[in-house]
């Protein structure tokens, strides 16, 4: 029989026993591994907030067809506004290994440069869609 002392010291190096094996998804960690470090930071930032997205307008896709070939992705679904900054998420008609995964989140500064950029397999709770 183990001791609590053993469950406790067990407890504190299990995550370094058993590390999460995947953070947004074999496709997508693999797919992110492609992103500037900055851009992966700041999309993981946007993962965990609170944000509100809705369908985008004739004049959001109409700049999302032009750039379509740059993201690699085949849809507009949803765009947001956060801290005066455009988020569009884009959606592939193909996804999963080797296909990259299911969406792609990309985030525009003001002068429309990007600022984030990340790949995802899951909607997140936290993102809700009007």
């Amino acid at each position: 029989m183990y001791t609590r002392a053993f469950h406790d010291v067990y407890d504190a190096i299990r995550g370094l026993l058993f590390p999460p094996c995947y953070e947004f998804s074999f496709t997508a960690d693999m797919d992110n591994a492609d992103f500037l470090p900055a851009y992966l930071d700041a999309f993981r930032r946007l993962f965990a907030r609170d944000i509100t997205w809705w369908k985008p307008s004739a004049r959001q896709y109409g700049r999302f067809k032009a750039q379509r070939d740059m993201l690699g992705a085949d849809n507009l679904v949803a765009v947001s506004m956060v801290e005066r900054q455009e988020l569009w998420v884009v959606e592939n008609d193909w996804s999963g290994f080797p296909d990259p995964a299911q969406y792609l989140c990309v985030g525009f500064l003001r002068n429309k440069s990007i600022f984030a950029a990340g790949r995802f397999e899951d909607w997140p709770d936290n993102w809700q869609q009007e």
